[in-house]
């Protein structure tokens, strides 16, 4: 699954929310978040974002000149750099990422995972 996928199946219909924070194959976590208050923006013409807003503990040089005035916050970084650090990563463990969500009974994130299954590469 490719952020654009995640970023699809975990619209909120423009709400303020908090998506799970993607879990790689190695163990690697990254929160990546797009709507009107995170520092994303969509595509001209279009519904899907083209940036996102990311945050991690790992700092990857390829993130440099996206740095916000956050620790481990980067901003509006381009959808194709998130999904090769996740490729680089061994992939989202689509199981691992909604995991947490799953345990704490969100039943909108598990009608999401359900069709996550479908959608896994």
């Amino acid at each position: 699954m490719n952020v654009s996928e995640f970023l699809k199946a975990t619209d909120v219909a423009e709400r303020i929310a908090i998506r799970p924070v993607i879990i790689c194959r190695d163990g690697f976590a990254i929160s990546v978040q797009a709507s009107f208050v995170h520092q994303s923006q969509r595509c001209k013409n279009s519904h899907e974002y083209g940036t996102v807003e990311i945050a991690t503990n790992k700092m990857e040089s390829k993130l440099e000149p996206f740095k916000t005035e956050y620790q481990n916050i980067f901003g509006y970084v381009p959808i194709e750099f998130v999904d090769d650090i996740i490729d680089k990563h061994g992939g989202m463990d689509v199981d691992m990422t909604f995991h947490t969500i799953i345990k704490s009974n969100n039943l909108r994130f598990i009608e999401h995972k359900r069709r996550y299954k479908g959608m896994m590469i």
